[in-house]
């Protein structure tokens, strides 16, 4: 059995330890670092320069909020697109299954706001949730995504899905989702455009045809920033579904009442047509948009 140092002894060590000689230098250096803090999460792969998910489900719930909600959790930089309907405007819930990706098998609900910057429409992310370390680390370091760990069920039975969102063993959010037709697959044709069948054609806009396939690209922004650090900057990120099929669907959507949660401050009073991918897809990176005033 090792002596316990008497408290005298131990004070006379951290006296000395200010006179101590230089020992062994530390041998770790910058293009040694990890991708992460704590080693959370891979680098991207240098043949392609992107991160990518595979074999995935993803389903979307878009409703009616209103106007007022959806702008107190957007940034000032960013306005909101004029609505058809006086005083509402629209919001996405979104969850997703990822059997396969850069960052390994992961679930993932995120809330959307569609918004402009010069005139570009961007997908704003106020709140996002994941089911593992990696998602969640390098969403918030590299791009700023506000990401949480949650539990994240997402379930298919034949043309039915159901998923649940829960904090802490509290439920958050619910969804139901019955798909109907596909709307279109990726990648989308060469040469003719897709004609998407109302109300699909006022909320999807597809790409021109440039003569070769291609995948459908969407824009997401968000806001990195470190408190009391650097000033917050509006990240955007640019997406494509690369292979799969878009499926139409009717869906609902429950909140639970949270002062927590923000997706609950962006109140369901109607549900659109929503929609299905499955498939592949890929993040091709993010870039300062600007920095927030």
């Amino acid at each position: 059995m090792i002596p316990r140092p008497r408290m005298h002894e131990n004070k006379l060590f951290y006296e000395r330890r200010s006179y101590m000689e230089t020992g062994l230098q530390g041998q770790l250096k910058k293009s040694q670092l990890p991708s992460a803090m704590g080693d959370l999460f891979p680098k991207r792969p240098e043949a392609d320069h992107l991160w990518w998910w595979k074999d995935s489900d993803v389903v979307s719930i878009t409703y009616l909020t209103p106007e007022a909600a959806a702008a107190a959790v957007l940034p000032s930089e960013f306005s909101l697109p004029r609505a058809p309907v006086e005083g509402l405007t629209v919001a996405t819930l979104t969850f997703g299954k990822y059997r396969s990706s850069t960052l390994g098998p992961y679930n993932e609900v995120f809330l959307q706001v569609p918004c402009l910057y010069k005139g570009q429409l961007y997908f704003y992310i106020p709140s996002i949730y994941v089911t593992n370390d990696g998602a969640l680390a390098s969403g918030r370091e590299l791009f700023g995504f506000p990401k949480q760990l949650a539990t994240i069920e997402l379930d298919s039975s034949g043309a039915s899905i159901s998923g649940s969102l829960e904090r802490h063993g509290v439920r958050v959010a619910s969804i139901s989702f019955k798909q109907g037709n596909m709307l279109y697959s990726v990648p989308l044709p060469t040469k003719e455009k897709v004609a998407l069948s109302p109300p699909f054609d006022q909320m999807i806009v597809l790409p021109e045809p440039i003569g070769r396939p291609q995948g459908f690209p969407f824009r997401v922004a968000t806001t990195r920033f470190i408190p009391d650090g650097i000033a917050p900057q509006h990240i955007e990120s640019l997406w494509k579904l690369e292979q799969g099929a878009v499926w139409a669907g009717e869906g609902s959507i429950e909140y639970a009442p949270s002062d927590a949660e923000p997706g609950a401050s962006l109140p369901v009073v109607g549900v659109l047509p929503s929609i299905l991918f499955r498939g592949d897809m890929a993040c091709y990176g993010g870039q300062v948009l600007t920095e927030m005033e």
